[in-house]
């Protein structure tokens, strides 16, 4: 139902979006998270068409009933809360459906009166109950719990999963619960902690190299320091330049893993070759130096590529 590829999006020269790519599992909840400014929103947008993207393409079948739940509840402010259902109901849906559904949501009594008058909450519901009922194929949600206590988010998401039990689901929302009561099966993280880990790792070990060449520490911690370097540093870099290892085919994620590891470790091996030169008299543990490589590059890769892809398993 909704597949995006290579999306790019920079507003005044600041990338917002780079290289995004993802296939949404149809009849499905997908979570799309990240801190705020990371191109939740925008992404939303763009696969609404409300905004173009400087790369990339979105896929979606052409006729797909699509709806959504914006930030701005975009509600007629002279209209009821029924009317303002009614506006975009298919006629297969009923006066007393509508009605059911406000009541579900806590508003049995407020469906004739206009939504001017209604709290912040009260208007999230409508806006979520007009969407739902449109009995869309395609429904993006961003942030629909905004105002509502546990107990209404609780409600508003079991009426959500039980009326759209046929349609794609992309739901922005900052609190991994939301994605829980959702049952989001799929994840999408847009800048994500574990890439601001693996790069705060990197950095450490870094300098930590750095440091001890400059002080002339034992050959064989700097042996080891170097290829932890090299082990955080590529797939990093290569991450935020080509997407490696994310959102690609199973098949190809795991080939791109081979073989950033086997052109990493021939990096580090060339580095510590130059280290040698450095210090002639070095005894190089190349066998340790295998292992402490192959470790530190499974746990930076695992964590930048292969979390990506948690949510398809269940």
């Amino acid at each position: 139902m909704l597949t995006i590829r290579g999306i790019c999006k920079s507003f005044d020269g600041r990338p917002v979006l780079e290289n995004v790519s993802f296939d949404f599992p149809e009849a499905a909840v997908t979570a799309l998270r990240g801190p705020s400014g990371c191109g939740k929103t925008t992404l939303v947008n763009i696969i609404l068409g409300l905004l173009a993207p400087d790369a990339g393409e979105v896929l979606i079948p052409p006729g797909a009933r699509i709806a959504a739940v914006f930030q701005e509840d975009r509600l007629i402010e002279h209209f009821s809360a029924a009317r303002n259902v009614r506006l975009t109901t298919p006629a297969s849906v009923t006066d007393k459906q509508i009605q059911a559904a406000l009541s579900e949501l806590g508003l049995a009594d407020e469906g004739e009166k206009r939504v001017s008058e209604f709290s912040g909450g009260m208007r999230r519901r409508v806006a979520v109950i007009r969407a739902a009922l449109f009995k869309p194929q395609l429904l993006l949600l961003d942030e629909p719990f905004k105002g509502l206590d546990e107990e209404m988010r609780a409600k508003t998401a079991a009426f959500l999963c039980r009326t759209c039990v046929q349609s794609t689901i992309v739901l922005v929302t900052h609190d991994a619960a939301e994605a829980g009561l959702m049952c989001a099966r799929a994840h999408l993280d847009l800048g994500g902690k574990e890439e601001l880990w693996a790069a705060g790792y990197a950095v450490l070990t870094v300098v930590s190299a750095v440091a001890q060449l400059i002080n002339g520490a034992g050959t064989d911690t700097n042996i080891n320091a170097l290829a932890r370097a090299v082990a955080c540093l590529v797939p990093i870099i290569t991450y935020y330049l080509f997407g490696f290892g994310t959102q690609r085919k199973r098949s190809k994620g795991f080939l791109m893993l081979v073989l950033h590891y086997i052109i990493s470790l021939a990096c580090a091996w060339l580095l510590i070759y130059l280290a040698g030169l450095l210090q002639k008299n070095a005894d190089v543990a190349y066998w340790d130096l295998l292992i402490s490589f192959t470790v530190a590059y499974a746990v930076i890769a695992i964590i930048i590529a292969v979390s990506n892809h948690r949510g398809r398993k269940a």
